[in-house]
């Protein structure tokens, strides 16, 4: 088949090594895992090398389309999966076509979603959601590549938080910089009883890896404005900021804990406890700050 022209590629980090995450594709992609012919009504095998390369191919009236996943190992425990698309939509029926599935965002949301994820959870470990390991997070945010799924090796239970913020992108992430002196939570229980400061200290936004965040974290990577990654024995966050429009953003915190599901079951539930009041409240602050501002 022609090489069609590009449309878009999505990636997603799985904390699997090579041939786990290529054994995860082909249960996820084919009805028979030992036939890779089998694949999905409206596809048909392109080409595979295996642990490296799955490319499928087909046809409607509206459209000719190509999906290839590739597989590249970031570390021994780590495998990067890439699906790229690619078509061509003929004539004025393929124009309408392109527009409701590709223009309208349904695509992403699949490949992201219904792709990327069950790629994911397969590789990972069982799709078993525990108590408190997500709340508030839309399924393109739980499908999102963020700087934390680099870390930790092993098993591992991830969990997505999130919250919408009548505020700036920049005023909520000039309050993720404030974590670096209180955890904005339960004071009474995770600050020794002192009130984490309601005034934003400036000079906080002046991050460097290494730092310490909430007094048990270590800074290992940020993106200024957008997000910070942290890194204690065991545990891997991201904390980001996604601007919905020029005064709302999305709060999105996504928590990596090393160890089997059965085992973290209530230490995530007990996090989630603290990490809801610690999001609520740096809404409210960046809420309270941006009314303030006008």
């Amino acid at each position: 088949m022609e090489r069609l022209p590009y449309i878009d590629e999505h990636s997603r980090v799985i904390n699997a090594d090579r041939e786990r995450t290529w054994a995860a594709l082909v249960r996820a992609t084919c009805k028979n895992p030992d036939d890779l012919s089998t694949v999905p009504m409206g596809f048909v095998l392109d080409e595979a090398d295996p642990l490296k390369r799955l490319a499928l191919e087909g046809h409607h009236w509206f459209s000719r389309y190509a999906l290839t996943y590739r597989l590249d190992e970031v570390d021994p425990g780590h495998t990067r999966v890439t699906a790229e698309s690619r078509a061509v939509f003929p004539g004025i029926h393929g124009r309408i076509y392109r527009a409701l599935v590709i223009d309208s965002g349904m695509h992403q949301l699949m490949v992201r979603r219904m792709l990327l994820r069950d790629i994911a959870v397969a590789a990972e470990g069982s799709g078993m959601r525990l108590p408190g390991q997500r709340w508030g997070a839309t399924d393109a945010e739980v499908a999102m590549e963020l700087p934390c799924d680099s870390q930790l090796s092993g098993e591992v239970v991830v969990c997505d938080r999130a919250v919408s913020v009548s505020a700036p992108a920049g005023a909520v992430f000039a309050w993720l910089c404030q974590l670096r002196v209180a955890p904005y939570s339960y004071d009474l229980l995770d600050n020794f009883g002192r009130r984490s400061p309601r005034e934003r200290d400036p000079l906080l936004m002046d991050l460097a890896v290494g730092q310490r965040f909430m007094g048990l974290f270590d800074l290992v990577g940020y993106t200024p404005g957008a997000q910070v990654t942290l890194l204690a024995d065991g545990v891997a966050v991201t904390y980001a900021v996604h601007p919905e429009t020029r005064t709302r953003s999305r709060l999105h915190a996504r928590v990596r804990f090393r160890g089997p599901s059965w085992l973290l079951a209530l230490p995530i539930f007990g996090d989630f406890l603290m990490m809801r009041k610690q999001l609520r409240t740096l809404k409210e602050l960046a809420e309270r700050e941006a009314l303030a501002l006008g």
